[in-house]
């Protein structure tokens, strides 16, 4: 067996030999290569073949990631993904896998030309399986990253979890005309054929990737490259043949002697120069300049990026040669070492021996007495020179916060180098992170040092480093394993010709160490260093390890004492800084714990113990371990906020506690919400050695609450006085009256404003509240929070926040609602109070329909293999009474009540146990059910007829008849999908089969491919159950709708054909109708709750029958409640169910008395009425060329006209033609009114005249080499719209967007050069070209205006009334003119928005303008409106809830409707967003869950009454 040969596994194998272009040549070697490649997958790694797809010269690009995409689904446990073929390179040095129909990549076309690197790791992304791997044999292939960015080494960025690249070659591979197989797949067919006579019995992937590296270098080929994640590298391919057998009786390795040579993090010392190799260069260098000083004095500074090894230059290299008398007299040269951290005078004085009262208050009033204190050092032999080496100095400027302490120490240290009195100086080598060169500037004393006086750390050259790995193992008795330093050097990017990335030594140094302690004997070995993690994984490796064996309360001190180890710059350039030792283990609750972990990270060398401080090795930990980088993004802002408390605390300590330094207001808040929303919490604050009372910190920080609270009680009192002072004023006084009111707005503007900002900050952690502050923002001011509002449609409402809840019940009315918690039962009803069942440990739970009785399964422990069945009287809900309880055996799995009550159903392993219960207080057993032969998972009971569903484990469901439950019958039996539990003591009840509410309808969750989708059932009397399908084409076949985890619940609306499942925590919404047969379904939106809420995988869902649409979630922090007001885009007003094809463009028109909307699909332009939301109606649709050809869609202005790009003739999958046509929406079925056939390119760009009588056509076709001619726009007359003709043609260069003036008099698009690849030119802006169309047969040029340089596309509109002119780039730039007589006038206001460019509208009003917004380094975006009713002050008026970069294509205001926003939205639809926020207003609370407490309202209304928003 090997990985390859799991049913789970799929392989594919993409191939392109053939090109057709005349730059890309043809590769005869890639097709033998394709067909062996595919025997030895069968035949040797025991693929089977219904699980490999081979795809030999794909066509396109879109056929490629069509092939990736579907793999990527199909996979469960492993993905192989293997090219051979053309690699490119993009814009910005990214990999692009060639297809056959590729020539070469044209800039803004390259994504549709070949496969880029990062479309295919996304899709990877996507897969559910637990290793992919990835093999590339083509050029550039060794430079990309499964982490992303291009062209980087592996080891700077860590690997995705799970995924594994093999890349053939960083340069050009090789692929031999003569030869069979191109290099790096022939060697690796080779290899899996005949084996390798050096490696182990079983070949896994870095097994291959060894053996392939070896033959590669030995025939002296391009080298491969491997990244690897997680333990993806023991991924078993293939057996080896050639493996020799075992020895019977190995010898016992002998011991490794003498300790390791190599330091791992921790920098070489002194005593180390023995070992300290390859830098005899450098060393020579520093040993030049300290020679020098003597006649030249001043400071010597050593600048280099973090990791190039400047400290172990200063110990193991300049100073261990100073001692070995490398210059005359050397040897007893006295040496001062030191860090400045904190107090760096201090550290001065202290290596001076200054032993003078407050000798660093001395050096601070006068540098210069550090000559005389470096006097009483014996340095007065002729000859002798003090050596001063501060290493680190970047902890002046990150530590030390005092300016004048970091003059003062310059100062002297400068005096220090001066020679005086004939005395030779003393030699002052500064040590400097080149991050920090920037603040070094800013000092005058470091000024001459940096100019005169610097030596630049050169990177170690691949000898260089070579002497580093392979002379302190031979030094130490230590042999180096066959090929494992060129392995290493290759790894680290180091070959010849290649260039060592920054901080790779630590890296280097640690992975080398590690490696010597997986050494057999005194050999180190490939296989010890893959054990590390490699490269790219050796400090991760280590430092998980000693994490993970840590317990619970060890790995909580550790991530506590790592952070305080850590200090986070402004831009976030992180450095590490030292801490007091015992300062640092008393900040941690557990100290013991604390003292374990810190000496568990100093035994792997992660941390330094000094003789009172603790400091991180090297920084290079901080990047290279993902677990802590994850943890100080995590705190970033309350790190630094600390930070920025600690030297405010500091600075308002120095002034003598001046009070007007104290934090207030927004920042004082701000600072304690930072401090709970961290991992690390507030209990920082008080338990940080200098948070404790009496100290600064402390104090200063309870001041500041002080003041605040203060401050609070004079607003109240300020108000009072004002409004004293109204009721005294005269009407002469009256504008103390406007006075008052004016402040009062104002205070309530900027309340509103932090509300919302608060609520943003909260939507994702804590979503019922920040629902609930943006409806309090926006009723203190509509325009500051209506973003937050509108924002708020897709987030739920909370119930019980602080409590998990693991099942849910509820009666048939939605009064009563009773939640399982894990260690207590809440029952919750509307009017009637809250009470609580407690010490019980609850399995799953029932309440009746008429919400007067509750059952459950209760336990002694978590533990138990036997249960309780209790019934209790809820009629008072806030005083539950135990009316029975009665023992079972086994565990109950399930629970159900009858609708009238009666009956009592429970699950217990293969059976269903009946309990007679009209006497609550005494239950009488009824027969049980049998039919099932696995453990029962699930109970639904019919609400109107007497069915009562089950399902168990192994997928079976039975239906039974239970009219008469004395004597029941089965009356159905479905096959759905089988469940696996998670491993679990008590795990949370599932409810995986479900009625209807006509009890005619049954769900349950069916395999499909390996994965879940939904199953139906229609039960009709006495016949056989009706399968409602098959699914809708393009909706639930859709591999997104489908579920590989299990679904744990299903529920039905109780008022529309919509069922809902939850899967992992995803909540799938399905749409099903069944008037007609067979029926179908079709998947609808998703709402997701945060993955660290779930409750153990298996999540309870209903419905809220009190309000219909409202679903109910349990999660670990408590209750989500969901308004799913529209099944396929929760908050939207109505939803077109189209696909739109990849950047599709649509169009809103009112038509008399209807309203249209044209659309372009996949493969096809539909027409649809919207005239009847949410009901729409399809009217037309017809067959659209690619989108190169085919760019745009447009209706008349009256509505009356549509004009499409439409391809027609030859076949479906190859038309003959393509011509844009127009139509009659009256008839849109009909035969076109015209086809405009002269086009001779494609078309790019449509824009009807405002009078709907000429029609403007960019003629041009995206695919640059498909402009057959020179692109134009061309003007037609369609005043006669069975006749058109053509009134001008006007010659351009490339036109993306047209747009007439609403005046119709002029005519505007964006004209820029096309940039063809092998032009280096700089890109110039685009721009804008304007017509004067008076005379439309002969269109004059009026106006031109050229972006700034970069700016490859633009978006345009007018406002209806032509008075505004709106330009949004590709950079982001929303800009504004006026515009006079058809002219731009004057300067534009403009506003940065994002990183993007995108569509516009503009309202049928004028007064707002919407885009979509996007954030590249979020990788989100959101649709906005911003407020144009003073275009000089551009301002965001609201915002709607977004979702990934490229979610959204483009948007529209519904005609004659200025708040109905139509967003077409990627693989899904038309989404219709009401933007009025008063109607938005009752749905928010119809899902707001618990309403605001009052310590929350104190904490942000702290002066107003409390009155919740929905209440």
């Amino acid at each position: 067996m090997t990985g390859l040969s799991d049913a789970g596994a799929r392989v594919l194998v993409i191939a392109t030999a053939t090109h057709q272009g005349p730059l890309l040549p043809s590769v005869p070697s890639v097709a033998r290569t394709f067909s062996d490649l595919r025997a030895v997958l069968t035949g040797r790694c025991g693929v089977r073949p219904d699980a490999l797809r081979a795809l030999l010269d794909p066509p396109d690009a879109r056929a490629m990631a069509l092939a990736v995409t579907e793999a990527a689904q199909q996979a469960d446990s492993v993905l192989l993904v293997y090219f051979v073929g053309h690699g490119l390179l993009g814009p910005g040095g990214e990999l692009f896998l060639a297809a056959s129909g590729t020539d070469r990549l044209t800039p803004g076309m390259a994504e549709h030309q070949a496969l880029s690197f990062s479309s295919l790791r996304q899709a990877l992304e996507a897969s559910r399986a637990a290793s992919v791997v990835v093999v590339l044999d083509c050029c550039f292939s060794g430079r990309v990253s499964l982490s992303g960015g291009a062209s980087v080494p592996a080891f700077t960025v860590p690997p995705a979890h799970g995924l594994y690249l093999l890349g053939s070659a960083e340069q050009l591979a090789l692929a031999p005309p003569d030869a069979r197989h191109t290099a790096f797949s022939g060697a690796l067919i080779e290899l899996l054929t005949h084996g390798d006579p050096r490696g182990p019995r079983t070949l896994t992937l870095d097994a291959v990737y060894d053996a392939v590296f070896r033959e590669l270098r030995e025939q002296q080929r391009p080298l491969p490259r491997r990244q690897a994640g997680d333990r993806s590298g023991q991924l078993v391919i293939a057996p080896n043949p050639a493996a020799p057998e075992p020895a019977p009786h190995p010898e016992e390795p002998e011991p490794a002697p003498g300790p390791c040579p190599y330091p791992g993090l921790d920098a070489f010392e002194v005593d180390d120069a023995e070992v300290f190799r390859g830098r005899t260069e450098m060393t020579g260098r520093l040993l030049a300049a300290v020679a020098a000083s003597a006649s030249r004095p001043g400071q010597l500074i050593l600048v280099g990026p973090s990791g190039s090894g400047k400290t172990s230059l200063l110990n193991a290299g300049l100073l261990a040669r100073l001692r070995e008398g490398a210059l005359p007299g050397s040897a007893g040269w006295p040496c001062l070492r030191l860090t400045p951290g904190k107090r760096p005078l201090q550290r001065l004085a202290a290596c001076l021996d200054a032993d003078a009262p407050d000798a660093a208050g001395l050096l601070r009033e006068d540098p210069e007495s550090a000559v005389r204190f470096a006097d009483r050092l014996d340095v007065e032999r002729p000859g002798r020179r003090l050596v001063v080496l501060v290493d680190q100095l970047e902890e002046l400027f990150t530590l030390c916060q005092d300016p004048g302490e970091r003059t003062a120490f310059l100062r002297a240290v400068t005096a220090l180098s001066r020679a005086a009195d004939g005395d030779p100086p003393a030699v002052v080598m500064l040590a400097l992170r080149a991050d920090f060169y920037g603040r070094a500037t800013e000092h005058p004393e470091l000024l001459a040092a940096l100019g005169k006086g610097q030596l630049l750390v050169t990177p170690m050259a691949p000898r260089e480093l070579r002497a580093a790995i392979e002379e302190p193992a031979a030094h130490a008795g230590l042999t180096l394993g066959d090929g494992l330093a060129d392995l290493i050097l290759h790894e680290l990017g180091a070959t010849e010709g290649g260039q060592l990335a920054a901080g790779a030594l630590p890296l280097l140094s640690h992975t080398l160490w590690a490696t010597w302690r997986e050494c057999a004997g005194s050999r180190l070995t490939v296989a010890g260093y893959r054990a590390t993690g490699g490269i790219s994984g050796a400090i991760a490796t280590t430092a998980e390890q000693v994490y993970t064996g840590l317990d619970t309360a060890g790995r909580v001190a550790a991530r506590h004492t790592l952070l305080r180890l850590v200090h986070v710059g402004e831009e976030a350039v992180d450095t590490a800084r030292p801490v007091d030792r015992s300062a640092l283990l008393h900040a941690v609750p557990d100290t013991r714990a604390a003292q374990q972990a810190v000496g568990r990270l100093a035994e792997a060398r992660l941390l330094t113990l000094d003789r009172d401080t603790v400091r991180i090795s090297h920084e290079a930990l901080l990047h290279a371990w993902p677990r802590l980088r994850g943890w100080i993004d995590a705190d970033r802002d309350w790190l630094r906020a600390r930070q920025r408390l600690a030297d405010d605390a500091a600075a308002w300590e120095q002034s003598g506690r001046d009070s007007s330094l104290l934090y207030r207001g927004t920042r004082l808040s701000t600072l304690r919400e930072r401090a709970e929303e961290a991992a690390t919490s507030t209990a920082e604050l008080d338990s940080a050695p200098d948070s404790t009372p009496g100290t600064p910190l402390a104090d200063f920080v309870n001041m500041s609450w002080r003041h605040e609270r203060r401050g609070v009680r004079r607003r109240r009192l300020a108000v009072a006085f004002l409004a004293l002072l109204a009721l005294l004023a005269s009407a002469g006084l009256l504008g103390s009256v406007v006075f008052q009111r004016q402040a009062e707005q104002a205070h309530e503007r900027d309340l509103a404003r932090y509300l919302a900002a608060e609520a943003e900050d909260l939507r994702d952690k804590q979503p019922g509240l920040a629902k609930q502050l943006s409806l309090l923002s926006y009723r203190m001011d509509h325009k500051a929070g209506q973003g937050a509002l509108l924002n708020s449609q897709r987030t739920p409402g909370v119930i019980d926040a602080k409590e998990p809840a693991y099942d849910l019940a509820n009666s048939a009315d939605g009064r009563v609602l009773a939640t399982s918690t894990g260690d207590s039962i809440v029952v919750r009803a509307q009017d009637d109070g809250t009470g609580r069942i407690g010490d019980v440990v609850p399995g799953p739970i029932a309440v009746s329909r008429d919400g007067k009785t509750l059952a459950a399964a209760t336990y002694d422990t978590a533990r138990s293999t036997s249960a309780t069945l209790r019934l209790w009287d809820i009629s008072d809900p806030a005083h539950p009474r135990q009316t029975a309880a009665s023992k079972v055996k086994n565990l109950v799995t399930a629970l159900a009540l009858s609708p009238d009550g009666s009956t009592l159903y429970a699950g217990t392993g293969s059976e269903i146990r009946l309990w007679d219960i009209g006497d609550r207080g005494a239950p009488t057993p009824l027969p049980t059910l049998r039919g099932h032969s696995a453990q029962l998972d699930s109970l639904a009971v019919s609400p109107r007829r007497a069915l009562l569903a089950s399902s168990s484990r192994d997928g079976r469901v039975r239906v039974w008849n239970l009219a008469d439950p004395a004597h029941p019958t089965r009356v159905a039996a479905l096959k759905a999908s089988p469940y696996e539990r998670r491993p679990g003591a008590l795990p949370s009840p599932l409810h995986r089969v479900a009625f209807d509410r006509t009890g005619r309808m049954v769900a349950a969750p069916v395999t499909v491919k390996n994965n879940e989708t939904l199953g139906l059932w229609r039960l009709d009397g006495s016949r056989p159950p009706r399968r409602i399908g098959p699914p809708v084409k393009g909706s639930s076949d859709v591999p997104s709708s489908f579920c590989s985890e299990g679904v744990s619940a299903l529920a039905f609306s109780p008022i529309r054909d919509h069922a809902v499942w939850n899967c992992n925590g995803v909540s799938q919404i399905w749409l099903y109708r069944t008037a007609t047969a067979p029926g179908w379904i079709m998947h609808g939106a998703k709402v997701a709750s945060d993955p660290d809420e779930l409750t153990g995988g298996a999540t309870t869902i209903l419905f809220d029958p009190s309000k219909g649409r409202t679903l109910l979630e349990a999660t670990e922090r408590g209750i989500r409640v969901w308004h799913l007001s529209n099944a396929a885009q929760p908050g939207a007003e109505a939803f077109l169910p189209v696909t739109p094809g990849t950047g599709a463009q649509f169009d809103y028109r009112s038509a008399g008395k209807r309203q249209l909307l044209a659309i372009q699909g996949v493969g096809s332009n539909y027409l649809w009425d919207m005239t009847h939301l949410p009901v729409v109606e399809l009217l037309a649709r017809t067959r659209s060329p690619n989108m190169f050809t085919g760019a745009d869609i447009a209706l008349s202005p009256d509505g009356r006209l549509l004009a499409d790009v439409e391809a027609h003739g030859g076949t479906k999958e190859k038309p003959k033609y393509a011509d844009l046509r127009l139509r009659s929406t009256a008839h849109p079925r009909g035969r076109p009114l015209a086809t405009l056939g002269e086009l001779e390119n494609g078309v790019a760009a449509i824009a009807f005249s405002p009078d709907g009588r000429r029609l403007a056509v960019a003629d041009m076709n995206g695919w640059i080499d498909n402009n057959r001619k020179p692109p134009a726009v061309r003007l037609y007359d369609i005043a006669d719209p069975r006749h058109p003709r053509q009134l001008a043609r006007i010659k351009t260069t490339a036109v993306g967007a047209l747009v007439f003036s609403p005046d119709g008099k002029t005519l505007i698009a964006d004209d820029s050069p096309l940039k063809k690849p092998e032009d280096n030119r700089p890109e110039a802006g685009v721009r804008l070209r304007s017509w004067d169309l008076s005379k439309p047969a002969h269109p004059s040029p009026l106006w031109t205006h050229r972006f700034p340089s970069g700016v490859r596309s633009v978006s345009v509109a007018f406002r209806p009334d032509g008075k505004l002119f709106a330009a949004f780039d590709s950079e982001g730039t929303l800009r504004v003119w006026p515009v006079d007589r058809n002219r731009l006038s004057g300067q534009p206001s403009r506003v940065t928005i994002g990183d993007y460019g995108s569509p516009l509208a503009f309202s049928p009003d004028g007064k707002r303008l919407a885009l979509i917004a996007k954030d590249a380094k979020e990788g989100v975006e959101r649709p906005e409106i911003w407020d144009m009713t003073d275009p000089e002050d551009l301002t965001r008026q609201s915002y709607l809830p977004g979702a990934s970069i490229a979610s959204f294509y483009s948007l529209a205001f519904s005609p004659g409707d200025d708040e109905l926003l139509a967003i077409t939205r990627s693989s899904a639809g038309v989404d219709l967003w009401d933007t009025s926020p008063k109607r938005v207003v009752t749905e928010l609370c119809n899902a707001v869950g618990d309403p605001i407490t009052r310590q929350q309202w104190e904490r942000y209304l702290p002066d107003r009454a409390y009155r919740p928003p929905c209440e």
